[in-house]
């Protein structure tokens, strides 16, 4: 399951609140920084002893005379494995369970046991994809947890979307926050970067001995109700000054198919997967950015599009709509949509 732990040198909340409107802030599906949009396992449930490759979809839309420095995706080169109380956070403290993407054992300090300061760019993994083993005791290690429906474990892995270079950073010993967090993303002059040009998370492999989870798929994107074939573009026509309240602009639907709904029989309260989509734009506005498709005991939730709208501004302007299907147990896909904002014909 992926989190996002911050977009900034502040730490303290393991999820991010962006505003969605108001304010003078952009929506939370409007894509104009580093990002990551969506995170998905082969092996979104795992078994002990298993490979787990993981791919990221992690985006830059900083405008060009920011882009200076190339974003690159970084993973800390460790697996953390049933932390105390399976909070992300105690990964980083000197009695972590860590492994190495191998699974070898990590002798030495946990992830945040350094003093910091240290340049770690050339020493860690680097790319959109990141493969690492779960160790074979992760379901017998962990606590036993009253209520929990089954024994499980879990492995944590931290990744790094930067346009800069990541070094370690300095924790305070004597502090009681328990979330300092053990990198940061700097500049060449090691000056710590801002929120545009970064996001830090992490990726939660829960792990059971015999319980499977596959990704979502989708079948289809439609625009109405007509497929939008691969690679072509949907084109937007602005809505009027002051109306985008009234503009329903372009009505996208997600097709997935029925099979993707898995059954959870373990779990009464709710026997069947969660699925929605979630969407993010560079060039326009996404109305409904989180879209439920199926629920859990309801099943199919028809006609539930994503709204896609421009303003006057955008006139002109190419670029993507990115819709991320996930569902309600760590599983996930996507695709892209090309969009161009036009005038009415």
């Amino acid at each position: 399951m992926i989190r996002t732990l911050f977009r900034s040198a502040v730490a303290g909340a393991a999820l991010i609140l962006l505003p969605s409107c108001g304010g003078g802030f952009d929506p939370a599906s409007k894509i104009q920084s580093v990002r990551v949009l969506g995170l998905r396992a082969d092996k979104p449930y795992a078994k002990p002893g298993d490979t787990v490759t993981l791919e990221v979809l992690a985006v830059d839309r900083r405008p060009e005379e920011k882009r200076q420095r190339p974003m690159t995706v970084f993973w800390l080169p460790l697996v953390c494995t049933n932390p105390p109380n399976d909070a992300y956070y105690a990964c980083f403290t000197r009695a972590a369970k860590l492994t190495s993407p191998t699974g070898e054992p990590t002798p030495g300090a946990g992830a945040g046991g350094a003093d910091g300061a240290a340049d770690i760019t050339a020493l860690v993994a680097k790319g959109q994809s990141f493969s690492y083993k779960i160790p074979g005791d992760a379901v017998s290690s962990h606590v036993k947890v009253p209520g929990a429906n089954g024994d499980y474990g879990i492995s944590i892995v931290f990744y790094m979307a930067c346009a800069g270079r990541i070094r370690l950073a300095s924790r305070d010993e004597a502090s009681a926050n328990p979330q300092q967090v053990p990198i940061q993303c700097v500049d060449d002059d090691g000056q710590a970067l801002g929120a545009d040009d970064y996001v830090l998370g992490f990726w939660r492999t829960f792990v059971y001995d015999d319980r499977p989870n596959a990704n979502p798929l989708i079948d289809n994107v439609l625009l109405k109700t007509d497929v939008i074939g691969p690679g072509a573009a949907v084109a937007i026509t602005p809505c009027a000054d002051g109306s985008s309240g009234q503009c329903k602009g372009a009505e996208v639907n997600v097709v997935v198919p029925a099979s993707s709904q898995e059954d959870k029989p373990y779990d009464p309260d709710a026997p069947r997967e969660r699925i929605w989509v979630a969407a993010f734009s560079d060039v326009a506005s996404v109305g409904g950015a989180q879209q439920l498709l199926y629920d859990t005991k309801a099943g199919a939730i028809r006609d539930n599009p994503v709204r896609v709208t421009a303003t006057s501004g955008d006139l002109g302007k190419s670029g993507t709509l990115w819709l991320v299907v996930h569902d309600s147990r760590g599983g996930a896909t996507w695709t892209t949509v090309p969009l161009l904002v036009t005038a009415a014909p």
